[in-house]
C-alpha cells in the first residue's frame, strides 16, 4: 500500500499512475482529507476539484456519461466519515495530528492506521453490512441511476432502502 503522504502529493500534483486511481486509494484520499478538514462540504469541493482536474490531466473522458459522478463523491464522504465515526477513529487521528511534530510523522502513523483498518475490513471484523468497498453503493442505487448524467452532475437522493 502506498504511504498517505505520496499518495496525497500525486494525487494532487497529478502525477499519481491512473492504475493507482483505485476505489481503495479514493477512500484513502476522502479520509484523509476529513481528517484535515472539519467542514464536510469543504471536503466534498476539495474532492470534487481535486477528481475532476485529476481526470482531466489523465484522460479526456469527463462528460456526462463518464468521469466524475456528484452523488458517487458525496455518498463516499459520508460513508467515509461515518466509518471514522462510528469507530471514534476521527476524534482520535484529529487530535494526534495536532500533537505530531511533521506531516512525516503523522503521515506514518495514518499510513499504520489504515494498513490495520483495511486489513480488520476485508477480513471481515467490522459489522458486515458497514462496508467501504466499492460495492456497497449499490445497496442504495442501481447501477443505472448512478450512472445517469442527473446523477453525475449532482447529488441524487439513493433510490434504495435497506431493510
Amino acid at each position: 500500500m502506498k504511504k498517505i503522504n505520496t499518495l496525497i502529493k500525486e494525487f494532487e500534483d497529478f502525477s499519481l499512475p491512473v492504475e493507482e486511481w483505485t476505489h481503495l486509494n479514493k477512500i484513502r484520499v476522502c479520509c484523509y482529507y476529513l481528517l484535515i478538514q472539519d467542514d464536510i462540504n469543504e471536503v466534498i469541493c476539495m474532492l470534487r476539484c481535486g477528481f475532476i482536474k485529476y481526470r482531466a490531466t489523465k484522460t479526456a473522458e469527463n462528460r456526462c456519461l463518464h468521469g466524475y459522478n456528484e452523488t458517487a463523491t458525496v455518498f463516499w464522504v459520508y460513508m467515509c466519515k461515518s466509518f471514522l465515526a462510528k469507530f471514534n477513529l476521527l476524534p482520535t487521528l484529529r487530535i494526534e495530528r495536532l500533537h505530531t511534530d511533521t506531516f512525516d510523522t503523522y503521515a506514518q502513523r495514518q499510513d499504520e492506521f489504515f494498513a490495520k483498518i483495511f486489513l480488520k475490513q476485508a477480513n471481515g471484523e467490522y459489522e458486515r453490512n458497514f462496508k467501504l468497498d466499492s460495492t456497497y453503493i449499490h445497496k442504495f442505487f442501481s447501477k443505472e441511476y448512478l450512472e445517469s448524467s442527473h446523477a453525475r452532475a449532482t447529488y441524487v437522493a439513493p433510490e434504495k432502502t435497506i431493510e
